[in-house]
């Protein structure tokens, strides 16, 4: 059997090609959700969608330790041949402890990427569980020679350079004209979010843009706990947080993407929209390289002004088709 465990929005969808092209092939599965992304709106509307249940859902801890611990005892339970974690989230490390501990075969999907921003909690998570991973599936060869400088090549049956997850499904669908002037914005990294001085200079410069663009905002639980005390920018267009086919609606409509999200840089790339990375880094260099991604980093700007600048100077950057 094959222990698939996640827990937060982008490794529900990394999930669904790999679940279902082995349920074709007859494999048994199982399904762990960490419970790190509990909410409706950022976990159920998935699996619902998508048409998979997970098989149990934890309560998710702040303390790791104790995520390690119940996600052990549900391993001891079903005793997998192979566990499977997507991404560098809280939940792939964890998950990547419980199964090592147990002498459980581990497989990494998206093995290889890095930022080299150590200062990343996904940095982190990535680096330490490609180390201990039996199975890397690389998405990109920049990432199969990052883990071969690394010393964490496991060999043509171990190391497999499978292109990217996502990638299949987003190619193929039928492309549609952008609404001129709309942008998608999301934001829910802890350091653009949990810092109020960051997180205020963000706000003003979206509500500057939104003078001139039209700003459609799917809210994360982490930055609409802190407009609890404020007023929300009433020219922005917020959303609570999208399903898979709301937000991909919400992508085609855009003209450019602003995020700090890793997921939503590359389906903006497959989706051929153009993308603002609100970092000074990004684990898809690649995407940099095309002309169609930028990164505009809010912490090294004065001011939400210059910030607002910046942007502007990349909104009215043309780039050459996907």
């Amino acid at each position: 059997m094959i222990v698939h465990i996640v827990g937060a929005r982008p490794q529900f969808i990394k999930l669904v090609p790999l679940y279902k092209a082995l349920a074709e092939r007859g494999a048994p599965q199982r399904v762990l959700h960490s419970g790190q992304h509990w909410e409706a709106g950022m976990s159920d509307v998935f699996f619902e969608e998508f048409g998979i249940q997970p098989d149990e859902v934890l309560k998710w801890s702040q303390i790791h330790e104790e995520n390690v611990a119940a996600m052990q005892d549900v391993l001891k339970k079903w005793s997998p041949a192979t566990v499977v974690v997507y991404g560098d989230t809280f939940s792939t490390w964890c998950a990547a402890r419980a199964a090592k501990r147990l002498g459980l075969p581990l497989a990494h999907v998206e093995a290889g990427l890095r930022s080299f921003n150590a200062a990343m909690p996904e940095e982190e998570a990535r680096v330490k569980t490609d180390t201990v991973s039996d199975w890397h599936f690389v998405p990109s060869h920049r990432a199969l020679v990052q883990l071969q400088r690394e010393g964490l090549d496991r060999g043509a049956k171990h190391t497999v350079l499978t292109g990217d997850i996502m990638a299949d499904a987003l190619v193929q669908r039928p492309r549609v004209q952008p609404i001129s002037g709309r942008i998608l914005v999301t934001l829910h990294r802890n350091t653009n979010v949990d810092d109020a001085a960051i997180r205020a200079k963000v706000v003003r410069a979206m509500e500057r843009l939104a003078e001139t663009y039209e700003v459609h905002w799917p809210i994360h639980p982490r930055l609409r706990a802190h407009f609890e005390q404020d007023a929300w920018p009433k020219n922005i267009h917020w959303h609570p947080p999208l399903g898979r086919d709301a937000l991909l609606a919400q992508l085609d409509a855009a003209e450019w993407v602003l995020t700090d999200s890793g997921g939503l840089q590359k389906e903006a790339y497959f989706c051929q929209r153009n993308c603002v990375v609100l970092r000074n880094e990004t684990e898809w260099v690649e995407l940099l390289e095309t002309g169609h991604s930028f990164l505009v980093d809010p912490h090294s700007a004065r001011d939400a002004e210059t910030l607002e600048a910046s942007l502007k100077k990349c909104l009215k950057t043309s780039t050459p088709e996907a």
